[in-house]
């Protein structure tokens, strides 16, 4: 049978908000259970779920802290994590068997802590396409830089020119409260998402990857996907 650390949560994400007294206003409890296999007819071992350890990567982004009292009496471990700094770490949760190392058990849960204010608003990503780059930084920011020949850098024009210095793009009828969440970048294309749930494009259009009219073959600045669209 295949024994396995299984967690409540493997993607958390919280902010650092504080209240009045400096403490922090979100924290999440996550379950976690030693499990004797992954079948259907799957069975908690209640024994070692007892003994299993929570530590985080990195406390000054989030710590890991193992809650004893009623919510153990189900049997189950729980780990409260709560945030401290903004920023990404992860908590591991073991179970140690010092007598037989072969049967240690982990399992990894990614945490990510969001600044309140405007300084961490989402995660940091980079994508690259065919000899360009795109880069979401934490404030919500996109920069692009490299190849532009169908206005895949979002800046405006085409030139066979290649810019060498990353520049932000401008999102023209963003919200002023809106920032940018996820992007995705194709050969020649680039996609984004705001924190208002609009999907963005720009760049090539040669196959409708824009989601606008027909008509464009290309889009050099953001336009909002779908709103030019046409039958």
């Amino acid at each position: 049978m295949k024994k396995y650390i299984a967690l409540g949560n493997y993607d958390i994400v919280l902010d650092d908000e504080q209240d009045a007294n400096g403490d922090f206003v979100n924290t999440i409890t996550v379950p976690a259970a030693y499990m004797r296999s992954f079948s259907l007819g799957r069975q908690i071992d209640f024994e070692k779920t007892k003994k299993l350890v929570f530590e985080s990567f990195n406390d000054n982004i989030a710590s890991a802290q193992k809650v004893d009292g009623d919510l153990s009496d189900y049997g189950i471990s729980y780990t409260k994590i709560t945030p401290a700094h903004y920023g990404e770490t992860k908590i591991i949760v073991r179970y140690i068997d010092e007598d037989n190392p072969e049967n240690n058990k982990s399992a990894v849960a990614n945490v990510t802590v969001f600044g309140h204010a405007d300084d961490y608003r989402t995660a940091p990503h980079m994508g690259s396409g065919d000899e360009f780059t795109v880069a979401l930084k934490a404030d919500g920011t996109v920069w692009t830089w490299g190849k532009n020949t169908e206005g895949q850098l979002g800046q405006g024009g085409r030139t066979s020119d290649r810019n060498i210095i990353p520049t932000q793009v401008t999102f023209s009828g963003l919200a002023s409260n809106a920032y940018i969440t996820k992007i995705a970048v194709g050969k020649a294309h680039v996609v984004a998402l705001d924190s208002d749930g609009n999907i963005w494009t720009w760049g090539d259009n040669t196959y409708g990857q824009l989601g606008v009219d027909k008509t464009t073959t290309y889009s050099t600045k953001p336009v909002k996907a779908g709103v030019y669209l046409t039958a």
